[in-house]
C-alpha cells in the first residue's frame, strides 16, 4: 500500500475508535483523539 491508503486506513481505524464505548466513557482516551478545543453538536444540533 502506498503511503496515502495507509494514512487514510490509520485516520478511519482511529474515527472508529471513536464510537466504542470504552474510548466514549474515557476521557483519557478521548484526550488522545480529540483536540483540545473540540466541541460536538448532538443531532438536535445543540451541545
Amino acid at each position: 500500500m502506498d503511503t496515502e491508503t495507509l494514512l487514510w486506513k490509520h485516520i478511519c481505524e482511529l474515527e472508529e475508535l471513536l464510537l466504542t464505548t470504552e474510548v466514549r466513557t474515557s476521557p483519557q482516551q478521548l484526550s488522545l483523539l480529540l483536540a483540545d478545543d473540540f466541541f460536538e453538536y448532538g443531532s438536535s444540533g445543540t451541545s
